[in-house]
């Protein structure tokens, strides 16, 4: 392995943090290969998109440990409890719908890189990840 390469990459890493351009995974590439690329692309992608949802739900966790360990009347325990309901209900469907934005945003991402850097065992129709789903059987009801 080449020193200077590495001492290179490891200042790259270093001081960008989280803020991953394509040239440092494209560094990553000429260095280790596509497929060590993708998976540093991967991560960095995963954290960037997950970061943000994590935080929110570690604060939703809080809130309602405080909630449940306060000495309070009957009355606001129970209004509290409720609004904590509706807040796990919205953080639920932003989750779901988080997951969704992010399986996309990372086929897109996948194909973008792949492109860019001519692998040949990739294909477009690998970005179509719902070719196959019938949708109206996730909604049929009638088995429930």
């Amino acid at each position: 392995h080449d020193r200077g390469v590495q001492e290179k990459l490891q200042l790259e890493f270093v001081s960008r943090r989280l803020k991953i351009k394509s040239g440092s995974v494209s560094m990553v590439r000429d260095y280790l290969g596509e497929d060590i690329a993708f998976y540093f692309a991967w991560v960095y992608h995963f954290i960037r998109y997950w970061a943000p949802l994590a935080a929110l739900g570690l604060l939703l966790q809080l809130l309602q440990f405080s909630i449940w360990n306060q000495q309070v009347p009957t009355d606001s325990a129970g209004q509290a409890a409720r609004a904590l309901y509706w807040l796990e209900a919205i953080f639920a469907v932003l989750f779901h719908t988080h997951l969704a934005v992010y399986t996309l945003s990372w086929s897109r991402r996948e194909f973008e890189l792949s492109t860019e850097w001519a692998v040949t065992d990739y294909t477009e129709e690998d970005v179509d990840l719902f070719k196959d789903v019938d949708v109206s059987s996730l909604l049929d009801l009638s088995s429930i």
